[in-house]
């Protein structure tokens, strides 16, 4: 083993010392890998069945499935809490606002990936925050508790400091991705996947959030990586 490697198995932890590893002693976008991620997540308390999401199905099954504008503000705020996003109450409630008055949960069961950007769009013309992050969050996150969906990727500065590494390994073209609609991003992660061929849109996505989220010095070298 090179120095580089020894300090990267130190600062992992658990099982994520035994991911593969690529030239850049990076974690590969391979199966053994996503098979590896998806069980350390699944066995993961702070990830399996939320707050967030027992709060919101209990609300979910107390209103016979119609929310009203004060309950989406709640659902908002509790996901935004409980993924550290820093969102004053007064843009949750744009988001709330834009839920309770749109035909929200149909685009989002028909998984339309416009609706990320179109909701953000309605809240910055408001007056509220270009959240991209919250906004990415609450469409993946409601996905998922309604529908089980997985079309929908969280799109934050975290993932956006990853990503380009991947992009570049694999040859794709790409601009600034803090620039980006959700739609593009989403296709870039698509691309990413045709590339890979192995695993699918919400695998990679797996990979980049838990594989770097909890080994900092790995994430770093990722991030330093994709600015050259």
């Amino acid at each position: 083993m090179n120095n580089l490697t020894d300090i990267i198995l130190a600062s992992a932890k658990g099982e994520l010392r035994e991911l593969d590893m690529d030239d850049n002693c990076l974690i590969e976008l391979n199966e053994n890998n996503s098979r590896t991620i998806e069980r350390l997540i699944e066995n993961d308390r702070r990830y399996h069945f939320s707050k967030s999401e027992q709060d919101f199905l209990k609300l979910w099954e107390e209103r016979d499935h119609n929310l009203s504008e004060d309950d989406w503000y709640f659902v908002v705020k509790a996901i935004a809490a409980e993924n550290k996003t820093r969102t004053a109450d007064r843009y949750s409630r744009l988001f709330a606002i834009y839920i309770s008055n749109t035909n929200f949960l149909e685009r989002l069961q028909k998984c339309d990936l416009s609706l990320v950007d179109d909701m953000l769009k309605s809240v910055v013309k408001k007056g509220g925050r270009n959240d991209k992050s919250l906004a990415s969050k609450i469409c993946k996150y409601i996905s998922q508790w309604i529908y089980n969906g997985n079309a929908y990727s969280i799109n934050d500065s975290f993932v956006r400091g990853v990503l380009p590494y991947y992009l570049k390994k694999y040859g794709i073209a790409y601009g600034d991705l803090e620039k980006l609609s959700y739609v593009s991003f989403i296709g870039l992660i698509a691309e990413l996947e045709s590339k890979v061929r192995v695993l699918n849109k919400n695998q990679i996505d797996h990979i980049i959030w838990y594989g770097y989220k909890s080994d900092p010095i790995r994430y770093e070298i990722a991030r330093q990586l994709g600015k050259q």
